[in-house]
């Protein structure tokens, strides 16, 4: 994947983030960049999830190996459930 989707994918981030969950983790926020990212891959302390409309997600030939899909729509449920103690990374397109 080239340099310049990742860097969208991850600019994404902020926009996926459920607000109640923004405001309490606010200052834990961080930006990785795709090298990290790619570097991270495997660990297991990592989280990625997937946060394409369901139509991108079934249309594209890209997916981060280990990625969990999760609905944005539902970011309200499955956002607090999500563990604190693994490096959580959202993405999308």
């Amino acid at each position: 994947m080239q340099t310049r989707t990742w860097l969208i994918l991850l600019l994404s981030l902020a926009l996926l983030v459920p607000a109640d969950i923004a405001r309490g983790a606010q200052n834990d926020l961080k930006y990785i960049n795709p090298e990290a990212l790619k570097a991270s891959l495997g660990a297991k302390n990592l989280l990625i999830i997937d946060v394409r409309q369901p139509g991108d997600w079934d249309r594209s030939a890209t997916k981060i190996p280990g990625a969990v899909r999760q609905n944005p729509q539902e970011a309200e449920t499955w956002g607090p459930k999500l563990p604190r103690d693994r490096q959580i990374v959202l993405y999308c397109a």
